[in-house]
């Protein structure tokens, strides 16, 4: 968890496209559940990342993770 964040947010950038928020997690959880409604499709390669959130607004994004969809 970022330092001063109190919340996880979960974003990811697919083949062309733009980053897209995924999900935001609970309050001081490690982790982020990302709903099913959001899909990946096979064989494409996604850019991953998590930021931290606070009452002031997003963090700058973390390390972004490449990722590409079975």
């Amino acid at each position: 968890m970022p330092a001063n964040a109190t919340a996880l947010e979960a974003w990811r950038q697919g083949p062309g496209g733009a980053p897209e928020f995924l999900a935001l997690g609970d309050r001081d959880a490690l982790s982020v559940v990302i709903p099913a409604e959001y899909t990946f499709d096979p064989g494409d390669l996604y850019q991953l990342w998590l930021q931290g959130r606070n009452s002031r607004g997003p963090s700058t994004p973390g390390p972004k993770q490449s990722w590409t969809a079975p």
